[in-house]
């Protein structure tokens, strides 16, 4: 039988998988509507498909670490070996310490079982508990910079800095025009210009 927890984890796993194949049957939707329309080159749509490959890659080996528990054997051996220490502990230091042994256990308890805990919290990283990664902060970060670097690298005016001035419409007639035609300030198209590429 399988824990609530162990059913909430997969529901997430399955939840997570199932959006990023939507995102990536969207770019390859997308980049199968750039290629039919003429609006980039076969080698631009090479690049770009290998880069959703690799995306997918990365994705199978993140999903790897997220499915793959350690092995039950490993973690009950770490757990029962430090109580065995623990539980015979005081016996070898009784005729040295006398009653110092009470807080020299206490001591090694609290280091010991302190380890085991902090090894429990990060045998699993991806999640929402309090101390995992917390990707989505990442994420974020990722798309503000890389929605930066774009922004400032558009060669279609310079009055457009910043993700929040670019509207959908205007996106979408620039990935929709075919190659060598040109794209005024506006992002309007302004007939073709007979570019070789």
């Amino acid at each position: 039988m399988i824990s609530k927890t162990e059913r909430a984890r997969q529901t997430h796993v399955t939840g997570i998988r199932t959006g990023i194949s939507n995102e990536n049957s969207q770019l390859s939707e997308w980049v199968a509507l750039l290629e039919s329309r003429g609006s980039a080159g076969g080698s631009t749509i090479g690049g770009i498909l290998g880069c959703i490959a690799a995306f997918e890659d990365q994705l199978t080996g993140l999903e790897k670490i997220l499915t793959t528990p350690l092995p039950f054997v490993y973690s009950a051996h770490i757990r029962h070996t430090v109580w065995l220490y623990l539980f015979f502990l005081p016996f070898q230091l009784t005729q040295t310490f006398g009653y110092w042994t009470i807080f020299g256990v206490g001591t090694a308890a609290f280091m010991f079982l302190g380890l085991l805990a902090a090894g429990e919290e990060i045998e699993q990283p991806f999640g929402y508990d309090e101390n995992d990664l917390d990707l989505d902060l990442f994420v974020t970060d990722i798309i503000q910079f890389d929605l930066r670097t774009l922004t400032e690298m558009w060669p279609h005016g310079a009055e457009l800095k910043g993700a929040s001035t670019l509207g959908g419409g205007e996106i979408r007639r620039v990935a929709d025009a075919p190659v060598g035609w040109e794209v005024d300030d506006d992002g309007c198209v302004q007939g073709n210009t007979h570019m070789t590429t």
